[in-house]
């Protein structure tokens, strides 16, 4: 399975923070919610390396992610993720979310966080 490690979804987060702002504000958006995902994951878990279902759930968000800030310059995508990619990509991370708070393991409050919402 295709993850990113937590130094390069730190990365990222320095990265859209410094250099992007809001000119690519879906790849922004992406990038916040995978950061504060791996963040709860590491708080509630093993850790983002080790508790696959969440990084599993935000594969396509990863992918996304990755195909803009990583690997050579020629092979990157330089425009930002469609809202209809950003909204097909969150729909495992919201389904996910939704498991924990019905399980009692996340605040519906918290998933409203994660999610930027």
């Amino acid at each position: 399975m295709f993850i990113l490690n937590e130094s390069d979804i730190i990365f990222a987060m320095e990265r859209t923070q410094r250099a992007w702002g809001t000119t690519q504000p879906n790849v922004d958006k992406a990038v916040g919610i995978l950061y504060r995902l791996m963040a709860w994951t590491n708080q509630n878990s093993d850790g983002w390396a080790y508790w696959q279902k969440p990084a599993a759930a935000a594969k396509t968000l990863q992918l996304q992610i990755h195909y803009r800030l990583f690997g050579t310059a020629s092979a990157r995508i330089e425009r930002d993720i469609t809202d209809e990619q950003l909204k097909s990509a969150l729909t495992p991370v919201k389904s996910f979310l939704t498991r924990m708070v019905k399980a009692g393991k996340m605040t519906a409050e918290k998933k409203n966080e994660i999610l930027g919402v």
